[in-house]
């Protein structure tokens, strides 16, 4: 009779141990997590970005923002956290001319200022295109440095000579600042 008691006992500790769902009982606040490196999309600060600079007149083609950092992710698979390592910001902007190097300096201190109007941390790499109807111009820029630099106050066309490191298109003459 104790055998079938015990055996009997096993079977519903068993039953219940399969049976019971873990996603009822509640998570720790402190429960430890792994962290592991992801890639968000940060559509909202594109979008404030581009509120900004849509509001000084530019004539923005495209805006994104992307973070790169770590998730603090528990056992169950809940995200705690996150920390942005690096933020990704690309920009677009319509031009008329390529040549003009106050003027696209200009531009690029409107980008900067609405970048720094976010608070980024860490690592701030800036994507920027400026496009003419014959012509497309990229260059990727320590947006940090280019801050640290339009924040001394240089004029436009130093400010670009100095952190504007990409070719232009070869009709296009570069203006002395």
């Amino acid at each position: 009779m104790m055998r079938i008691t015990v055996a009997a006992a096993l079977c519903i500790m068993v039953a219940l141990l399969v049976g019971c769902d873990s996603s009822l009982i509640p998570e720790l606040p402190n429960a430890p997590c792994a962290f592991v490196w992801t890639t968000r999309s940060w559509p909202d600060q594109a979008e404030a970005i581009q509120r900004t600079l849509a509001a000084k007149g530019l004539r923005v083609r495209e805006t994104s923002v992307s973070a790169f950092g770590e998730s603090c992710i528990t056992e169950r698979g809940t995200e705690r956290g996150f920390g942005a390592r690096e933020v990704s910001v690309k920009v677009s902007i319509d031009v008329d001319r390529l040549d003009d190097t106050a003027e696209l300096g200009t531009l690029l201190g409107d980008v900067l200022d609405a970048i720094d109007q976010r608070s980024f941390t860490g690592s701030i790499p800036l994507f920027l295109t400026f496009h003419t109807p014959d012509a497309a111009v990229e260059c990727r820029l320590d947006a940090n440095t280019a801050l640290s630099i339009h924040r001394q106050g240089v004029d436009p066309g130093s400010l670009f000579q100095q952190v504007w490191t990409c070719p232009l298109p070869e009709s296009s003459k570069l203006t002395p600042p």
